[in-house]
């Protein structure tokens, strides 16, 4: 826990955005009661992990719009010009 906490450079009262807890999440390969867990450790010293709902609305914001799924539920289709449209908005966000 306090390499995790070392890893984390936040200012001194801020929370970590969701973006970055989600990343983590992705990095570690970390479940979802992992993330909780986790989350619950730390937060009892200090607020820092956001909750997991914000983790998900986070990953939901990095996907484009009109996402179809085929019936088969293997493929995904997006219009080229929604992928582009979304990666210009999230490059131009940061």
């Amino acid at each position: 826990m306090q390499e995790l906490l070392a890893q984390i450079q936040l200012e001194d009262d801020l929370q970590m955005p969701a973006e970055k807890a989600l990343s983590l999440l992705i990095d570690r390969g970390w479940t979802k009661a992992t993330y909780k867990e986790t989350r619950k450790a730390i937060n009892a010293r200090k607020k820092i992990f956001p909750s997991y709902d914000a983790v998900v609305a986070a990953k939901d914001a990095c996907r484009p719009p009109n996402i179809e799924v085929t019936p088969s539920g293997i493929d995904a289709v997006v219009p080229l010009q929604d992928v582009i449209n979304h990666t210009i908005a999230r490059i131009l966000m940061d």
